[in-house]
């Protein structure tokens, strides 16, 4: 960021002398010459600081020469970022060249091993740089704090001194996001709980704290006041989790809201969340650092709404008392004789609206014995399905769904993954279904196979008050361990799935008016 200052005019400045209205000293008329006003230098202090927050650290800190007006003003910024492109400018150009783009999760995921060399080699400079501001930095507020780097134990002197500087400043927001390390787990940064007591109890500012590739572990020294009571949210990825820490802290931060765990190992293989007060709870990927997958999970939540479980190992052994929660997402690798239990928890939930249900399986044969056995879910309203298909499957398994949700509006569901077989299957009779609710259903990831036309023909059938039925050669690509989320599409669907949708509805005759082919 160039910024242009102008100077005022005086005799011997840039203004240039004034000699009279229309002429010089020997009466020559001369041309008046404007004077260069600072407009920038004329706007407040909290639109300056605005300014100055979106420029690296080397030029925020040479800001202090430009007037008096500036010397201080770069004390006066609230939103400190220290990272490799703020802090190591002179990198910035290397790093951009070996494709390490920070500010992408993709690209930053797929550059990061070209960048983790060069951080490596930087990392003392870059600690060195990130004490020097915090020892200069005169301001006596500051909003967030936030270290994206690759740092670990090694550092925990300096970490520790810049949360002091941070916690006694009054900051809302924290965030050290130390990722990807070489060395083991057990070097990672440990992060301070007790720290707050030699900060005159300034932790009680703290709302939002986000913590990536850290040790959260009870201190060793026991503390009489908890700190962080005022923490709103908190995020804890790829991090080693002691469960008895973060009961402790539920307990005693009775106004947290939102809580996140991802690929987290955590030190227990139960995992018990009994929170008055949190109304989102996201469980990604999370396991028992010594036996491997979770065991048992407890929710004792009377305000929590929403709940985001993700998995590659099904949890069917989950009690959960949350009277009010509305939203469920639960992505896990679903086996056939586990797919009851899973719906006998959503069942006891009683004021569950809305499902989304990720599934990853290799074999769909589910015989009837477990479709009958799939408890009502009444208060049900939106169902989300996305359902690996490598393998063909029963379609009996989403109209049981179906069946077990009697007041459902709105059917999704993406089939990942299909394949168009040339040897179609034959639509084979099915016994009389019926849905009374029902109004919008769309499907994605269709290719026009058997299946697909079954479940289309069944709901123009026999879903009474359906308004429309879309079938989309899209489906979404997500999985686990990995950021991606894109829209792709089949190209056999333009080449046959239409043609043989409408021909085999066609032969039975039934009105396509409500039929949308995408």
């Amino acid at each position: 960021m160039i910024v242009e200052i102008g100077c005022g005019g005086d005799a011997s400045g840039c203004g240039g002398g004034n000699y009279g209205e229309d002429g010089g000293s020997d009466g020559q008329p001369v041309k008046q010459q404007k004077k260069k006003v600072d407009y920038i230098s004329e706007l407040p202090d909290c639109i300056l600081s605005v300014i100055l927050s979106m420029v690296s650290m080397k030029d925020l800190i040479n800001t202090s020469v430009l007037s008096k007006r500036w010397c201080n003003l770069w004390h006066s910024i609230r939103d400190l970022k220290f990272d490799v492109h703020n802090v190591l400018v002179s990198h910035h150009e290397e790093l951009l060249k070996m494709g390490y783009v920070v500010d992408e999760d993709v690209q930053k995921y797929i550059g990061l091993v070209k960048g983790i060399a060069l951080e490596l080699g930087c990392r003392g400079e870059f600690v060195k740089r990130v004490d020097q501001f915090v020892k200069n930095f005169k301001g006596t507020v500051i909003d967030s704090f936030m270290v994206e780097f690759i740092l670990n134990q090694e550092h925990s002197n300096n970490i520790d001194n810049w949360i002091r500087f941070a916690i006694a400043r009054g900051v809302e927001r924290i965030d050290l996001l130390f990722r990807y390390s070489l060395q083991h787990k057990d070097a990672c940064y440990k992060f301070p709980f007790g720290l707050s007591i030699d900060c005159n109890n300034n932790s009680s500012t703290l709302k939002h704290m986000h913590l990536e590739f850290c040790l959260v572990y009870q201190p060793t020294t026991s503390f009489d006041i908890f700190p962080f009571t005022n923490l709103r949210s908190l995020v804890l990825e790829f991090s080693q989790v002691d469960v008895i820490l973060l009961e402790t802290l539920l307990s005693n931060c009775l106004l947290l809201e939102e809580l996140s765990l991802r690929r987290c190992d955590l030190s227990l293989p139960t995992l018990k969340i009994v929170s008055s007060s949190l109304c989102y709870f996201k469980l990604d990927c999370c396991h028992d650092n010594k036996y491997g997958g979770l065991k048992f999970i407890s929710l004792d939540c009377p305000k929590l709404t929403a709940f985001n479980y993700m998995h590659s190992l099904c949890s069917d052994r989950m009690s959960m008392n949350t009277p009010i929660l509305k939203t469920i997402h639960y992505c896990c690798c679903l086996e056939s004789k586990v797919i009851h239990n899973v719906f006998a928890i959503f069942a006891t939930v009683p004021q569950l609206e809305t499902l989304k249900l990720d599934i990853i399986n290799n074999s769909f044969n589910i015989n009837d014995e477990v479709l009958q056995s799939i408890q009502t879910m009444e208060t049900l309203r939106e169902l989300n399905l996305s359902v690996n298909a490598e393998h063909d499957f029963d379609i009996w398994w989403i109209l049981a769904i179906l069946q077990a949700s009697p007041f459902l509006q709105k059917l999704t569901v993406m089939i990942t993954d299909a394949e168009f077989y040339a040897n179609q299957r034959e639509i084979r009779d099915l016994v009389m279904f019926s849905h009374n609710e029902i109004k919008v259903i769309e499907i994605g990831g269709c290719v026009g196979n058997w299946y697909e036309i079954e479940f289309a023909m069944t709901a123009l059938k026999y879903m009474h008050k359906l308004e429309r039925i879309v079938l989309s050669p899209h489906w979404i690509d997500e999985r686990f361990g990995i950021n991606i989320c894109g829209w792709y599409c089949d190209p056999t669907w333009s080449l046959n799935g239409r043609k043989i949708i409408l021909e085999k509805l066609g032969a039975e005759e039934i009105e396509v008016d409500k039929l949308v082919l995408k």
